[in-house]
């Protein structure tokens, strides 16, 4: 569209997390969590993470 100038962008990703990480025991799943919190940590000052969950609470 000629005369709109766009200065910002969104990019929007979506994981899907896999059954059997339910069936793990407690501590793997805890392990789990920690390890993705931490790649997500390491991301964040990079770009501003928003997170949105469809479960229901």
């Amino acid at each position: 569209m000629p005369g709109i100038e766009y200065d910002n962008f969104l990019k929007i990703t979506l994981f899907k997390l896999d059954q059997g990480f339910r069936r793990l025991d407690a501590d793997e799943r805890e392990n789990g969590k920690k390890e993705f919190a931490d790649l997500i940590g390491e991301h964040s000052s990079e770009n501003d993470i928003r997170t949105y969950s469809t479960v229901g609470t």
